[in-house]
This record gives C-alpha cells, structure tokens and sequence, in this order.
C-alpha cells in the first residue's frame, strides 16, 4: 500500500504569479503563473523532497499543525499531498 503524505502549504499571489512554499520543509517552493501550475509544482516539488528523504533515510518531519503556522498578508494556508510512488517510479 502506498504511504500518503498531506502536508500544510501556504500560497500567496505576488504581482502576476504565485508562491507556494511547506513551512516543514525549508527551501521546498514553486511558483507558477497560475495558482493550478503553482500548486501542481509544488506537489511535485514536495514529492521529491520526501523522495530524497527517504532514499538519504532521513526522517520525514510530522505536518505542523494549523495552530502553529502564522500567516502574512496575502497568505492562504492549504494542504497538499505528495505522490512519491508517482515520482519513484519515473525517477
């Protein structure tokens, strides 16, 4: 059976693109000129992380909770889930 990751995402709009980036995952961002490019990038994006996480045996961080996760001005909070069987399979 396949291991799930969700993990909290928070995406913004800034001029004419968007951000996203993993609070639990420093450096782990995409953008896109759509906020559905955006968010298809980072799913990707984060898939790898964890990917090379688990290749590296490093342990993956449990998601923050939305309690915990200040937001800026501009700023959505979501959740997104990481296919890793997706990307192990084309890596």
């Amino acid at each position: 059976m396949a291991k799930q990751y969700i993990f909290p995402a928070i995406v913004s709009k800034t001029g004419n693109n968007y951000g996203v980036y993993f609070p639990d995952f420093p450096g782990c961002i995409a953008t896109g000129a759509t906020l559905n490019e955006a968010v298809y990038q980072a799913k990707e994006g984060l898939a790898f992380h964890i990917l090379g996480l688990e290749e590296d045996g490093d342990p993956i961080p449990a998601p923050s909770s939305f309690e915990d996760i200040k937001l800026k001005f501009n700023e959505v909070l979501c959740l997104l889930d990481a296919n890793v069987d997706a990307i192990r399979k084309t890596a």
